[in-house]
């Protein structure tokens, strides 16, 4: 099964301190309660230089970046960027 995103989260000092652990956590969690697994793969990068907009990540194939994420954004993020290719705001 190709892939179909790819998920870069930021794993710099600034965004771990900022809550990246728990932020990946809960997207893996989401991601394989909707058995996305196979098509979304999530990769922690070195910092993405915004270390006061932490914890961000962007989404490929649309570059879209999510910023100042909470572990409570990952349902969202699942559902509705993922799922339903709508952008969260």
């Amino acid at each position: 099964m190709p892939l179909e995103n790819t998920i870069l989260i930021c794993a710099g000092g600034g965004c771990i301190s900022a809550g990246e652990i728990s932020v990946k956590q809960a997207l893996e969690n989401e991601i394989n309660k909707y058995a996305l697994d196979g098509v979304v793969k999530v990769v922690e990068t070195g910092c993405m230089d915004a270390c006061s907009l932490g914890p961000l990540m962007v989404i490929y194939p649309e570059g879209v970046f999510y910023q100042k994420l909470k572990p409570s954004d990952a349902k969202e993020i699942v559902e509705e960027h993922l799922l339903k290719g709508r952008i969260v705001q």
